[in-house]
């Protein structure tokens, strides 16, 4: 009789961790970005834009592949892939670039990413962009100051 309850509880436990892991517990997935070779300044990720293709999960990565204006759009909201609401989780990013017909050609060190954040830009309290923004090769680029040239595009 002992050895029975034993084994229920250690079942019990087993079935809790699984339960946990695979239904509850959320993973957070790594991000590539992949931007035109040479490519050097502010980069933006641009959520939530009507009519934009939606982001996908590729091998356990979300992969953002950049315009020759360092822009990206996606109808994807800014929390896709993370772990949970409030967190990101933890990840790996990594940035390449890539040939004019998307063959990767060299990783770019993370030493020359600068100024990476996640933040909106509001008009008459209303958010109208969400993104993510990050310097390539350039830690004195001001990529907030650089929403105007995104606005620009968007219209």
């Amino acid at each position: 009789m002992m050895k029975k309850i034993v084994i229920g509880v250690i079942l019990a436990i087993v079935a809790g961790g699984a339960y946990y892991m695979f239904v509850v517990k959320k993973t957070a997935y790594d991000e590539e970005f992949v931007l035109p070779e040479g490519y050097q300044g502010c980069a933006h990720v641009v959520y939530n834009v009507k009519d934009a293709p939606p982001l996908k999960v590729t091998n356990g990565r979300i992969v953002h592949t950049f315009d020759e204006n360092g822009i990206f759009l996606t109808s994807s909201p800014e929390d896709f892939g993370w772990e949970g609401k409030e967190s990101s989780g933890s990840f790996k990013s990594t940035y390449v670039y890539a040939d004019k017909k998307g063959n990767k050609t060299s990783e770019i060190e993370q030493e020359q990413i600068f100024a990476s954040a996640l933040g909106s830009l509001e008009e008459e309290g209303e958010v109208t962009i969400t993104h993510y923004h990050f310097s390539v090769k350039d830690k004195h680029a001001s990529c907030e100051n650089d929403l105007e040239r995104v606005k620009k595009l968007l219209n």
